[in-house]
Order: structure tokens, then sequence, then C-alpha cells
């Protein structure tokens, strides 16, 4: 990407995160700010450096050390941090998530988002569950159904379709590329579909009052699980992250694998390019190369909720459940760091590559513990893997 492309997009970012009602917190963050009240960072270069001319860290790259390589002294200092991490998941994994907003309408079961992007606007459906009872109640966005329904557990439902958001290929149709364009945007599927969790969130807060918008979560699974980390990583509205069966661009890392049977990075940036940006190819092969890895995504979700589901056996194998133990760990790091060690979790299940009555149970009762306050019974960080040395040399400072 072109220094002067970057500028560009950033001011344009920032000028529409100033003026979009209901935009994200984090859209400034491609500036080099944080959120009111944070501390400004050094700004990154205005050119990063590209893919091959990068080092090789065989590690999980340390989300204390700073781009400039001078290591965190108190969780003060985090906002900084973050604010890096962000520019530098979008610049180099994602692509750059464009502000917006959204109105909603709703008629019976059906939400309408009407939602506006850089160049336009466009709308897509979302349909609504509501539990019996009076509201307003906390809700799951969900990008694919659970094994259950969340309303029998008093949480509303609210299913969006990906694919009407942006296509899962290579044509760039549907919502967001109507809103945002095509030209020049660097967006990848993955981080196209969480704009449209978004939106949904902005709609929601519009025109459903039934739905507590300060307690909505979102799910996904599978591919939909890589979207809902991402969806919950860059917009700090979101009040619980789920993402299930994720495998690599998810919770699954990039340098960590215990399994030939896997999905690793040339599966992504050569078998599904249209999910990332366009510099991600640049790492196809050399995945050591990559300044951040999976744990750095789930750091920016803290010190929200944050519960990743996944199977031990079969098809799930490919997800790499053990390298996802080492992306939990190395992230769970950053929520001690910043005193929130319990709300990060994980929940392993037998089986493969499915949704099944054990992620339900675990979703729910994690959700009602962070939303409801209500103290689960079972433990929300039981590993069946051994810690890897390797992946993780360095410690949380002080």
């Amino acid at each position: 990407m072109t220094a002067s492309f970057r500028i560009s997009r950033r001011a344009a970012l920032a000028a529409l995160a100033g003026t979009a009602a209901g935009g994200t917190a984090l859209a400034a963050t491609a500036t080099g700010t944080t959120r009111a009240g944070a501390a400004a960072c050094s700004p990154l270069p205005g050119n990063l450096p590209s893919p091959g001319s990068l080092p090789s860290i065989p590690e999980l790259p340390d989300p204390f050390t700073t781009y400039e390589g001078t290591r965190l002294a108190s969780p003060d200092e985090w906002a900084c941090r973050r604010a890096q991490l962000s520019e530098l998941i979008q610049n180099y994994e994602y692509g750059h998530l464009p502000a917006g907003s959204a109105t909603g309408s709703r008629n019976g079961s059906t939400l309408t988002v009407n939602a506006r992007g850089l160049v336009g606007s466009a709308s897509f459906t979302a349909t609504v569950r509501l539990p019996s009872g009076s509201g307003p109640f906390p809700a799951l966005i969900l990008l694919n159904g659970l094994a259950a329904s969340a309303t029998s557990r008093g949480y509303a439902e609210v299913t969006i379709n990906p694919n009407a958001i942006a296509a899962d290929g290579g044509p760039k149709t549907g919502a967001f590329w109507q809103a945002n364009g095509t030209a020049g945007v660097d967006t990848g599927g993955l981080m196209a579909w969480a704009w449209g969790v978004h939106r949904t969130l902005d709609a929601i807060e519009a025109a459903v009052p039934e739905i507590d918008a300060t307690k909505v979560g979102v799910s996904g699974y599978s591919r939909y699980g890589k979207a809902a980390l991402v969806a919950g990583a860059f917009d700090e509205r979101i009040a619980l992250t789920v993402p299930g069966s994720s495998g690599t661009a998810g919770m699954g890392n990039y340098r960590f694998f215990y399994s030939n049977d896997r999905e690793d990075i040339d599966d992504i940036v050569l078998g599904a390019p249209y999910w990332v940006t366009p510099e991600m190819v640049g790492f196809a092969g050399q995945p050591t190369r990559l300044p951040i890895d999976q744990h750095s995504v789930a750091a920016l979700v803290a010190p929200r909720p944050l519960l990743t589901t996944n199977g031990t056996e079969g098809s799930d194998i490919r997800t790499n459940p053990q390298g996802i133990a080492a992306t939990h760990r190395a992230a769970r790091m950053v929520y001690t760091y910043l005193g929130a060690e319990d709300r990060i979790g994980i929940a392993y299940r037998p089986g493969g590559h499915q949704l099944d009555i054990n992620d339900y149970n675990a979703i729910m009762d994690f959700a009602d513990w962070h939303l409801r306050g209500r103290q689960p019974t079972r433990d929300f960080n039981q590993i069946p893997y051994p810690e890897d040395p390797a992946a993780i040399p360095w410690t949380i400072p002080g």
C-alpha cells in the first residue's frame, strides 16, 4: 500500500468517524489516537514495511513491547500499545475498518439495517427473536445459529446473513461494498462482516428498545467465528465476543501447529484471499514475519469478555485446537495485566467441526456470568494441552 493511499484513507476514516453517530469507538485508532481520555500514541510510520522486509519472529510477538521496541511499564500505557496493534492488524491482516453508521426499522421479527459507509448507503436485514417476559434483554448477534435457542435462557437473538453484507468469494458484492465502494479499499471479507455486525448494533440501538444495547454480544462459528473475533476486536460497544472453532485468522495462530492436518497461512492467503487484505499474501510461506498474531487480535477485545469454544477431535483438529490454547494463554496474559483475568475464557469439548449443545451451554453460562452477574459453576480456563515455552517466552511486565 502506498503512503499517499494510507494517509488519504486515514483522513477519510477520521472524518467519517467524527460525523457518524453510533460509529465504532475504534475508528480513530488509524490516526494513532485512542478513545476519549486515553493518551495519544506515537504514530506508526506512514508507510509500514513490506512483509518481505520484516524480521522473522519465531515466537508469538510480545504484545507488551511497542513498535519502537520499548516495553510497557504500567497498564496505563496499554491504550497506546492497543492503538498500534489495531493499525498493524488492519494494515497487514484484515484490511482497514471503514467507520460507518446505521439507522433501523423493525417490522415484526425483521430488522432492516440502513447503513451508511464511506461513499453511500445500503440496506440489509436481520431476524430478531425475543424471549418471553419484559425487557430490555441482553442479546447475541449471531453470524450463524446456535445448537439451541438463546431465547430459552432469556436472551434476544439477532441473526444476520454475512453474505448479504459481503459475498464469501471473489466478487465484491453486498451491502458493505455498496456503501464503501471498491476502489482503493483494502478491506477483506472478515472485516467487512465485522462492519456488518457493527451496523446491526447501530440499528438495534435505534430501533429495538426491547434489547439492552449495552449487553449485546456476537457469536460465530468456523469462518464466521473468525469474523466474530474481528467484530469484537474493533468495536468496544460489543459486550461479549464468542469465536467458535475459528481456526487460523480466528483464534488459531499462524505460527504454532501440532498436527499435519491443519489450516495454515497459505490456506488463507492462497485459498481464501478475499477474507483478508491483499497485503497479507506477502506472508505466504513465512508467517513468522508477521509483526502480530491472533493473540494480538484477542488482546484488542480486552478487558471486555471473550470466550473461545472449540472441539478437540476429528475435523476440528484442522482448526488447531492446541495452537488455539497458545493464543488463549498469550491473550490471557494481557487480560491479567489489565486486571481482567476472569473475563477471558475457553471451553473445549470432545467432537469435531460442529456447533453442539456443549458449545451452547458454555456460551450461555459465560454470558450469564458477565452480562447478568450469575457466577458459573464451571472453570473457563480448563485446557487439555501443555504449555509450549517456545510460543510465549516473554512475561507480563512488572
